[in-house]
């Protein structure tokens, strides 16, 4: 649950006090510009960190990097690759080699968490930007739901690159992401922007469905922004191929098959609530004899996350290549016996 962030530790580094915040404002949204901060405020920390008397830093150093995470997670709740990259990184602390001087293994550290958000996010961001423009031929008609900073970049390097194609842009509420993607993609591409009500009737025109993900389970499953399941699930029924977009630090080997055990909600919507406010007004105002009574216990259920069936997946565009969604544990796999022998 999204609820205003209490008082911190006083022992919160002001880098993550910064980040945090903003994460619990939404100022800083999207699966991979939240772990980049994240990453990025903890190497501040670490740059910053002196460990106490009669402490060593291998020692001290993971306790630390839990307790800013803490904060974190009080601020918005951590996604499941923010979790998986906080536990690697206590790990990578705690095996650090105890002849090391502190400011060696601080350098090391660092350069190991410079390493992860260049490879692994940015870098991996642009492989799946070139593999996706390839996808991408002229006449499609590509629908996306949500939005997609890797899916806006591959409509906008396809176009750019000469492609002749069309976007559908499926919004759905309260979030209006659909909007945000509009303002990314290039002004002569032709969109057509639908609600979610209007999914059968434009995805019989569609020739592929383009998704970024959260989070690729390790049964194939994938968590993505609400909404999703009903986006894929219609294609499948046309059946309209679905590619995912997904860097593979989003892999994790936890398993989930509905969107219950495991969700995130905001406490309020805003929005919501502001046009139950006009509609009350508006009626009271046209019909002062009978007003409308909201209930006020009434709550607002704003989930933020599906659980997409790996049956509705055809194909994982990754930084490693292209996969069916049942090799996730493959690629967790590799991506393991990388680390081991590095």
């Amino acid at each position: 649950m999204m609820a205003e962030a209490g008082p911190a530790d006083p022992q919160v580094h002001r880098a993550v006090l910064e980040v945090g915040l903003k994460m619990n404002r939404g100022l800083i949204g999207g699966g991979s510009a939240r772990m980049a901060a994240m990453l990025e405020a903890l190497k501040k920390m670490v740059q910053d960190y002196v460990p106490p008397p009669k402490a060593t830093l291998a020692r001290d150093l993971p306790d630390q990097i839990t307790r800013q995470c803490a904060f974190f997670a009080q601020a918005r709740p951590l996604s499941l690759p923010m979790q998986d990259g906080v536990t690697w990184l206590e790990k990578l602390v705690a095996n650090i080699d105890p002849a090391l001087s502190e400011e060696a293994a601080k350098a090391k550290v660092v350069e190991a968490i410079d390493r992860f958000i260049t490879r692994r996010i940015r870098q991996a961001s642009d492989l799946i930007v070139t593999d996706g423009v390839r996808r991408i031929h002229n006449g499609d008609v590509v629908l996306t739901h949500g939005s997609s900073r890797t899916i806006a970049r591959i409509f906008q390097r396809a176009w750019e690159e000469g492609t002749r194609f069309r976007v559908v842009v499926v919004e759905s509420h309260p979030h209006h992401e659909g909007r945000a993607l509009l303002r990314d993609l290039p002004r002569t591409l032709p969109v057509t922007y639908c609600l979610v009500g209007g999914l059968s009737y434009v995805m019989k025109e569609v020739t592929k469905v383009l998704i970024g993900v959260q989070t690729m389970l390790s049964n194939g499953y994938a968590i993505a922004r609400v909404g999703t399941s009903l986006v894929t699930m219609a294609a499948s029924v046309d059946k309209k191929p679905v590619i995912v977009c997904c860097e593979s630090y989003k892999f994790t080997e936890h398993v989930k098959i509905d969107s219950f055990c495991f969700n995130e909600k905001e406490c309020s919507n805003p929005l919501f609530i502001s046009r139950l406010s006009a509609l009350h007004h508006l009626i009271r105002s046209s019909m002062a004899e009978a007003p409308l009574a909201l209930p006020p216990h009434l709550q607002v259920l704003n989930l933020q996350y599906d659980v997409v069936p790996m049956q509705f997946i055809d194909m994982v565009i990754t930084e490693v290549g292209v996969v069916p969604p049942t090799s996730v544990p493959v690629v967790i796999r590799e991506y393991r016996r990388e680390l081991e022998d590095r």
